[in-house]
């Protein structure tokens, strides 16, 4: 006799497409925190990892919407640097060198993750590898207060 998890998935699908059967090393490993305990300068806190079932086709594109992300991001980072080197004075170079670097890094990976995520999972209904908010072990931490976010001091 077949079971159903409180979501009705059955135990094997794959969480993210619902179509396909999960695979164990498919299986995505996301981070959760919880209890966690602020004092002056400091945060304490624990972290868990929930295992979210996952077949290898969604596992690929997850893969995928990665590469992605560091393919637009060095494009960025190389203009970046060179228009830099060009403009920028030679006193302010290194300081503005590092700051255009870094714009670049952090605007290339969420502009590539965006843009992957519309290529390769939307047209297929496919949930992106840290959209687990309705998977039933992920809800219950959520109500017990944990976060898909790391603490900050």
């Amino acid at each position: 006799m077949e079971k159903n998890i409180p979501n009705n998935l059955l135990p094997t699908q794959c969480y993210y497409c619902k179509a396909r059967q999960a695979e164990r090393n498919g299986t995505a490993k996301i981070s959760m925190y919880g209890n966690i305990k602020r004092a002056y300068r400091k945060v304490e806190y624990q972290r868990t990892e929930i295992p979210v079932p996952r077949c290898l086709e969604c596992k690929r594109l997850h893969t995928l919407v990665t590469y992605c992300s560091v393919i637009v991001m060095l494009p960025l980072l190389l203009i970046a640097v060179g228009l830099g080197v060009v403009i920028l004075p030679p006193a302010y170079l290194v300081v503005g060198l590092f700051f255009a670097a870094l714009i670049a890094v952090v605007v290339g990976l969420l502009l590539g993750n965006a843009l992957g995520n519309q290529i390769f999972l939307r047209p297929r209904n496919i949930l992106t590898a840290t959209d687990i908010t309705a998977f039933p072990p992920a809800q219950r931490m959520i109500q017990n207060g944990w976060t898909l976010n790391r603490p900050s001091p």
